[in-house]
């Protein structure tokens, strides 16, 4: 019995010593998990391409574009860069740009909602929609005939030939910011030039 009281008092000792290290340990990992939590929600993450992602085309030459920055702060220089049918327009540095070759397509997003879209495909797909309006635009002394939806814009090239890098461009609008991103497209589409 006398044994039992002598290390009675070690024991103690011991898993006090064990719990502490335990406890501690826990507060260790704790600590780090929400200190790490907290430094990723606090990092924003843009994603902004350096340059065009170029999707292999199915038929067709693939062009590779030139983008350079523009002369306009925070804006891009897009040069659809086939000698036979050259167009060039400006973008902001914060849209995304794809480029695929086949039927020409160049495509300008930003954040997957406001996009623009230059192709040489046919325009039948929305034919059959009521809520539309039709006008003719000028655009880089060009004539569009523009098809306007409730969300999206088709603008087809009257007077489209071969040395047109495109004849067709489609802009869709989000619900929500549809006034700026309409804004933007107007000054994307502004500076829009043929044959440079």
């Amino acid at each position: 019995m006398e044994n039992n009281k002598n290390n009675s008092p070690k024991v103690v000792i011991l898993f006090s010593i064990i719990g502490i290290i335990i406890l501690l340990i826990i507060v260790g990992v704790l600590f780090h998990f929400i200190s790490s939590s907290k430094n990723s929600e606090n990092v924003p993450m843009q994603i902004v391409p350096t340059k065009p992602v170029v999707i292999l085309p199915t038929a067709g030459p693939l062009i590779t574009p030139t983008t350079v920055p523009s002369a306009k702060s925070g804006w891009k220089t897009f040069t659809f860069s086939n000698p036979a049918t050259p167009y060039s327009f400006e973008y902001p540095s914060t849209w995304g740009v794809v480029e695929i070759g086949h039927d020409n397509i160049v495509r300008l997003n930003f954040a997957g909602h406001c996009n623009l879209e230059f192709s040489t495909k046919n325009n039948d797909e929305r034919n059959g929609s009521n809520s539309q309006t039709k006008e003719t635009r000028t655009i880089a002394e060009r004539s569009f005939s523009v098809t306007s939806f409730q969300n999206s814009e088709i603008y087809s090239l009257s007077d489209a030939t071969s040395k047109d890098g495109f004849s067709l461009i489609t802009v869709n609008l989000p619900y929500s910011n549809k006034t700026q991103c309409q804004q933007t497209v107007d000054q994307i589409l502004a500076s829009l030039t043929f044959g440079q």
